[in-house]
């Protein structure tokens, strides 16, 4: 089978997790005997094979690149997304893509730069389409559901309606939609988009080697009560709604020498972060790491916070981190009670809770006991994210909607 895969960025251009997730899947299914092609944006229009898949990067119009983009700032940016919103001059670089490639299924991803013209275009030219929902770009213009000050927007605004009306339009030409967690999916099927669509959800996953991740198990469970030092850690963008700040506040506030907090990512907030780490020495940041800087990161830490402020679609971080079998304290909203057990491979606090999430800390660093139990959970919850379970539900879905069109343009 033919796959070309769309998403906004492609390795090694790496934003967030959703080009984590995208890389891991186009890679795993390479490896089960499929053939791969990744479209994305690039700063200029170029063609490379990584890992066995062929990587087209495009230029695609706008008004300036969507390089140029990221660096703008204003009106600029207004116009840009209005163009975006349904680009017609992406039109004959995509029918030229489709002509050359002739995949068997358009599998597309975060559109930003591209533009959901690709639906329509696919659909004329039956083509399947399936699409993975990564954020809420459809939703919101700015892709979070967040106000200018970080909160939840729960008043949707005339030119919001507007925006959706449109979106919800263009996802009637998806045959499937799937999401990376049950709480994604429902925040768009409750706003009436992919009517037309099959509908299922299928977690990130983690290629992981279960007999490593044995050993590093086994290593916490002789090291944990010996420690002198618990090491929380921090991995994600550097922003107000990831919750850094809340969790770097209620950490200054706790008196206890025999913790500390690894911090690694980038972001609008790294001032902040470095002004942090100069006025007390139990934190440390550590840039933005690759995936085998980011895997010894973890090996060193002992719990993982995730302390958002928003409805996080999925949290790609907690399955990294239990991979090193990390237990994880995260907020209990959006798609991240999916992940964590309460009280089992985690805790789930009250988001913006300081005293709830300071008094986990101290828990964890006084009672190792609950470290153990937690470590015996996860060596099972891992299991629920392997690449090889997550490439067999894709297959099947690609199969589902084939053989659906195939019966269709038959009839």
């Amino acid at each position: 089978m033919k796959l070309m895969i769309v998403n906004t960025f492609y390795f090694p251009d790496i934003i967030g997790g959703a080009e984590v997730s995208v890389q891991k899947l186009a890679e795993g299914l390479v490896k089960n005997g499929n053939e791969v092609v990744i479209l994305c944006n690039g700063e200029h229009n170029s063609i490379e094979t990584i890992n066995g898949i062929k990587i087209i990067r495009k230029k695609f119009n706008n008004i300036f690149s969507f390089f140029q983009y990221r660096k703008s700032t204003g009106l600029k940016k207004i116009l840009y997304k209005i163009l975006d919103y349904y680009n017609p001059f992406n039109r004959k670089i995509l029918k030229e893509i489709f002509n050359d490639e002739k995949p068997d299924i358009l599998h597309t991803n975060n559109l930003f730069g591209i533009s959901p013209v690709i639906w329509r275009l696919a659909k004329k030219q039956n083509i399947p389409i399936i699409h993975t929902l990564r954020d809420y770009f459809q939703l919101c213009p700015k892709a979070n559901l967040l106000k200018k000050d970080g909160s939840s927007c729960k008043n949707c605004y005339m030119i919001c309606k507007l925006y959706r009306a449109g979106y919800r339009k263009c996802s009637k030409n998806v045959n499937y939609v799937t999401a990376p967690s049950a709480w994604t999916l429902n925040k768009f099927l409750e706003k009436n988009y992919f009517t037309m669509s099959q509908k299922k959800v299928i977690y990130n996953a983690v290629d992981y080697d279960i007999e490593e991740t044995l050993k590093i198990y086994h290593k916490r469970i002789e090291s944990i009560k010996s420690k002198k030092e618990i090491n929380f850690v921090y991995v994600g963008g550097l922003y107000k709604h990831k919750g850094i700040k809340w969790l770097i506040e209620t950490f200054l506030n706790i008196n206890n020498k025999n913790i500390s907090l690894n911090i690694a990512g980038k972001g609008e907030l790294l001032k902040y972060v470095k002004e942090a780490e100069s006025r007390d020495k139990r934190i440390k940041y550590h840039g933005f790491l690759n995936e085998n800087e980011l895997k010894g990161l973890l090996c060193m830490s002992d719990f993982l916070v995730i302390p958002s402020l928003w409805e996080e679609p999925f949290g790609r971080v907690i399955i990294d981190a239990y991979k090193s079998c990390i237990p994880v304290i995260g907020s209990n909203i959006g798609g991240i009670p999916e992940l964590i057990i309460n009280n089992q491979t985690g805790f789930l606090i009250e988001q913006g809770n300081c005293d709830e999430l300071a008094e986990k800390i101290e828990l964890l660093e006084k009672n190792r006991d609950i470290n153990i139990n937690m470590y015996n959970y996860i060596i099972d919850m891992i299991k629920n994210f392997d690449i090889e379970n997550q490439i067999i539900k894709f297959t099947n879905c690609y199969n589902e909607i084939v053989k659906s069109s195939y019966t269709k343009n038959n009839k």
